[in-house]
């Protein structure tokens, strides 16, 4: 006997992938002609975030995928009272059809509704910043589509939960961006804004020349007075477009990898704006950082990159011993390769004497190239830019 429930089917719309390739076409077509036309267009790399969205519509057309998204961020969040993620049915499932377990509850837009069912606004508004970091920074994979369509609120064990559908359009960082981004985060909680503009151009988010402390001062003078306000005199849109004249002075690039993050952190904006003007974006997530960020550097975080790694280390471990030893022959028995190249070097120098140039400086970078690279065996490899570094410095060498 079939235990009886209720269901949604979900059906990609016919035809839909024509319409989706001639917007997608278009909107190629708009970032190219954008990006020819000035440096600033070009440091947002609208190719680039165009498409990044190619793929991610294309993916949500695709249902497997959808189930599969769904079903991990119903295990990222098992042991966790206030989310609830509908069951997908695995067995009805095909690339154009998805049948899902239906879900009974309140449309988070739907405020009069919560208000009579006694559910706390300030709660929804805390809970949901908190939805958004844990899924970034300790899941590392966010549901980038959180419009108030695809929240529910639910009552619960006298208090509530959400209750997220559609599951199209996911998001993840690198580990690097992940890291940077929370350092950044953290930094800007505790307007400490040279580690802010430090760590703007570690991560070349900006060029590698900056000069920190004006991007300091400049970082400082857009966001220093906005820490102490409620969130209801905040608008993280300002504060972007605020930023963006700031990036234009320095350069800074735009980081399609982080186009969805930045969105769902702005629709996170959105809902503690709506539920609870006075809330303290900042003080909320803070904890939820420097808790991620702990766990990043204690033990067991090691013990497990140790651990994931363990197969490639048993294949390295036994080839050590040999390494070493061919680099102790190539030091103790190839000399003559060594004295060969120091005669070379005698021909470069007489020839650079005998113009009158006597320049130090390149003259000691082929003593060291030659010196350091020729033991190792490495000069067969770079061959070519050894050549083209000494025909240089022939080149310089003639007499004006």
């Amino acid at each position: 006997m079939y235990k009886r429930q209720d269901v949604i089917v979900k059906v990609v719309r016919p035809d839909i992938k024509k319409k989706i390739i001639q917007d997608i076409s278009l909107m190629k077509k708009i970032a190219s002609y954008l990006d020819g036309l000035s440096n600033d267009f070009k440091r947002m790399h609208l190719i680039d975030i165009v498409n990044d969205y190619e793929m991610v519509i294309y993916d949500e057309l695709n249902l497997i995928k959808e189930a599969a998204s769904a079903k991990q961020i119903k295990k990222n969040f098992t042991n966790t009272d206030f989310i609830y993620i509908p069951t997908v049915h695995c067995t009805y499932l095909t690339s154009q059809v998805m049948v899902m377990e239906r879900i009974y509850g309140i449309p988070i837009a739907n405020k009069e509704t919560l208000a009579e069912q006694g559910i706390s606004f300030k709660e929804i508004a805390e809970k949901s910043v908190e939805l958004f970091f844990v899924q970034v920074f300790e899941h590392n994979f966010f549901h980038a589509d959180m419009h108030p369509g695809n929240i529910f609120i639910q009552k619960h064990n006298d208090s509530f939960r959400f209750v997220l559908v559609d599951f199209g359009i996911m998001g993840s960082l690198s580990e690097f961006d992940k890291k940077y981004l929370a350092e950044n985060f953290i930094a800007f909680f505790k307007r400490d804004y040279a580690s802010v503009a430090r760590l703007h151009v570690e991560c070349e988010w900006v060029p590698k020349d900056t000069n920190i402390p004006s991007l300091e001062s400049a970082i400082r003078e857009n966001c220093e007075c906005m820490l102490d306000k409620p969130i209801k005199d905040i608008s993280l849109s300002d504060i972007i477009v605020s930023l963006f004249d700031t990036a234009r002075r320095f350069k800074l690039e735009v980081q399609p990898q982080l186009i969805l993050m930045q969105k769902t952190l702005l629709y996170t904006e959105g809902l503690g704006r709506e539920f609870n003007p006075e809330l303290d974006l900042w003080k909320t997530s803070r904890p939820i950082l420097e808790k991620w960020m702990k766990e990043q550097k204690g033990p067991k975080v090691i013990a497990k990159k140790i651990f994931n790694n363990l197969d490639d280390y048993m294949e390295i471990l036994p080839e050590i011993p040999s390494f070493f030893r061919r680099i102790s022959n190539h030091y103790s028995g190839n000399s003559s390769d060594l004295t060969k190249n120091f005669e070379q070097l005698k021909i470069i120098e007489k020839r650079l004497h005998s113009n009158k140039i006597r320049n130090h400086y390149y003259f000691s970078i082929i003593l060291l190239v030659i010196t350091f690279i020729a033991p190792l065996g490495a000069l067969n490899i770079y061959k070519s830019e050894v050549l083209i570094l000494l025909a240089s410095l022939m080149y310089m060498s003639k007499p004006k």
